[in-house]
């Protein structure tokens, strides 16, 4: 926010750290993070993350070893099939046949900020995965969602997150606990999110500092 203080992380968090304002979302942040960092493009890999969840609940080396070790170029820990099939992007991870691409590079550079966040999710979420993959590009997700249960395949992050956990998902979504948009019964959501011993005090005392009505304390 405009004014508000930003504790700046040492530099046994990170090497390096580029702040903006808060500005079209995690998307319009990634698209200036390349233009500003050009040397990423010869990275490796790139995992792009964004602040929605709470977690990881357990440690990701083993996610971070699976999404490496799968037959994709762009991996994601979900897939939603709102408007069109496409990777959830709270946690994407790129590997270097996806970052040195053309179609990679030439998506990122026509990002432009979106006041809007639906309008952000419909130009760039879920058109990205298409557009790469039509440049020959395959994509993969670590958590599939079950074809059988169509209201899970719509945002399974929140109406698939009690299997999610069971099955090692390291996220629980804000916007689950905050506001259950959808309804989904909240029960167990602490013992299944500490099953891994995380703090679920975090959460709790997060959602109680910004947002004291959130559904989640009620359960």
């Amino acid at each position: 926010e405009a004014g508000e203080e930003i504790e700046m992380p040492d530099a046994d968090c990170v090497d390096a750290m580029s702040v903006r304002a808060n500005e079209g979302y995690d998307f319009a942040l990634w698209a200036a993070a390349l233009r500003r960092h050009p040397g990423l493009l010869d990275a490796d890999a790139l995992l792009f993350a964004n602040d929605s969840v709470f977690g990881p609940m357990r440690s990701l080396g083993d996610s971070l070893a699976k999404m490496r070790a799968l037959d994709a170029d762009i991996v994601a820990m979900t897939e939603n099939y709102e408007y069109q099939r496409h990777l959830q992007s709270y946690f994407l991870y790129f590997k270097s046949s996806a970052v040195r691409s053309a179609a990679f590079q030439r998506f990122w550079s026509n990002v432009r900020s979106q006041p809007d966040k639906s309008n952000l999710i419909r130009a760039y979420e879920v058109s990205m995965l298409a557009k790469l993959e039509a440049a020959g590009l395959r994509g993969a997700v670590l958590f599939p969602v079950d074809q059988s249960q169509s209201n899970s395949r719509r945002n399974p992050s929140i109406r698939a997150w009690r299997d999610l956990l069971q099955s090692g998902f390291p996220f629980i979504k804000i916007e689950l606990l905050r506001d259950n948009p959808t309804g989904e019964d909240l029960t167990g959501w602490r013992e299944l999110a500490a099953a891994n011993g995380y703090d679920i005090g975090m959460i709790e005392r997060f959602l109680a500092e910004r947002f004291p009505a959130a559904v989640a304390l009620k359960v």
